[in-house]
């Protein structure tokens, strides 16, 4: 610590009178600091005025009037500014003087708190510190990592909305694709037939020719196999006709292997194309006649539906294909209508190859399919009640309750 001292000793030496600053100190100890006494006679300090020369000095007693005095003598007329410089030099030389005062209010406490007479206790003030996110004093980085962060999830979110986005686009170019090549393929189909169709001995053969083609590019040369889903409904011939509640039905299945595209190529390719756009799912089986069981592209109430069939060009053969070497044998399926067949078939109860073979009334009727697999579940429907003799379809026996068909699909790499 420093102690200060001054003299009044020192004479006026003429010149202007300006603020004084101490430049002499005097080193003390804490105990001195309020002592009264003085270990040694300090040699008398000397006060400079600002701006002043070094060697200008003049006692305690001078500082008053004369610094008044000469404060005007730093303005110019009209001017703010001081001859030496800003007024900033003064307030400057003001906040030295109060930061030596605070520095010796410091020194102080401290003297004080080395010899056991006061008690410091330091702190701070947190609501000053710098906060980021909600967190006194949580450094810069942290919140420029959670910057980051959110920045990657926004991106990552945004990139497969722009995947999704750009799978769906290339879905949809996909499938428009398949639809012109479908329509430019049945284009040519009828564009044959109607070339064809005049020339009455190579129609079929041109028609036969073209199906095989394309049944081999979409399904393979074969053996191709084709799954129904029927529910069977839970009824016997003892329930009775008057009760229309619906009864529980079991899911059954049943496999069909079709023919051989050497023989029924037309046939074939009409069946399949029918399966794979689903026309027959949500048909019924709905005719239980002695010989065959016929299902139809009708709902639950017996009303057709032909117009998807006609929108696709897949409701009947563009002729009566028949190969006598796949006759009408038990559990094999053909198609109904003459003259030209389908979208009707059936599925033999037994043999029909005279009913519906070539001595049959108006040519025979094409046989593509036959069951290799499920037959059980055709014998179990074959047992379903029928209505009364006036409730007929062209003569032919009516189901109680019909057996739908939930789904047929094409299998693939189906062995038996």
């Amino acid at each position: 610590m420093m102690r200060r001292s001054f003299s009044s000793n020192s004479s006026y030496s003429g010149s202007p009178t300006l603020p004084m600053t101490v430049h002499d100190e005097v080193p003390v100890t804490p105990h001195q600091a309020f002592s009264n006494s003085s270990p040694r006679s300090p040699s008398p300090p000397r006060l400079v005025a600002l701006g002043s020369p070094p060697s200008s000095s003049m006692s305690v007693g001078s500082i008053g009037m004369g610094t008044r005095r000469r404060l005007s003598d730093f303005r110019k007329p009209g001017s703010s500014k001081s001859r030496y410089g800003y007024h900033s030099k003064l307030s400057s030389n003001s906040s030295n003087i109060m930061a030596g005062v605070a520095t010796r209010v410091v020194v102080v406490l401290l003297a004080l708190a080395s010899i056991g007479a006061i008690t410091l206790k330091v702190g701070y003030n947190k609501n000053i510190l710098p906060s980021f996110g909600g967190k006194p004093g949580a450094p810069k980085w942290q919140e420029e990592k959670r910057r980051l962060e959110h920045q990657l999830e926004d991106m990552e979110q945004q990139r497969k909305t722009d995947r999704k986005d750009m799978e769906r686009t290339m879905r949809r170019k996909y499938e428009h694709q398949l639809a012109n090549q479908k329509r430019n393929l049945e284009k040519e189909y009828h564009e044959r037939l109607l070339a064809a169709s005049k020339d009455e001995t190579d129609y079929p053969a041109e028609i036969q020719k073209f199906s095989k083609r394309q049944v081999i590019e979409q399904f393979g040369e074969g053996p191709h196999y084709v799954e129904f889903q029927v529910v069977v409904p839970r009824v016997t011939e003892e329930d009775s006709h008057e009760d229309e509640k619906e009864p529980q039905g079991d899911h059954k299945t049943f496999v069909v292997e079709m023919a051989s595209l050497e023989l029924m190529p037309h046939s074939v390719y009409l069946f399949l194309n029918q399966v794979t756009e689903g026309l027959l799912d949500g048909s019924h089986f709905h005719v239980n006649a002695p010989h065959v069981l016929l299902a139809s592209p009708i709902d639950g109430h017996g009303n057709h539906n032909l117009e998807e069939f006609e929108e696709k060009m897949l409701d009947h053969l563009g002729f009566q294909e028949y190969s006598a070497d796949y006759p009408h044998s038990k559990y094999t399926l053909g198609y109904a209508g003459k003259p030209q067949a389908g979208p009707d078939f059936y599925i033999n109860k037994m043999d029909n190859t005279i009913v519906h073979g070539p001595n049959a009334v108006n040519g025979a009727d094409p046989c593509f399919a036959r069951v290799v697999k499920g037959v059980d579940v055709l014998d179990q429907m074959t047992t379903l009640p029928v209505l009364e003799e006036e409730d007929t379809d062209h003569g032919h026996p009516v189901l109680l309750h019909p057996v739908l068909i939930e789904s047929v699909h094409v299998l693939h790499d189906y062995h038996l």
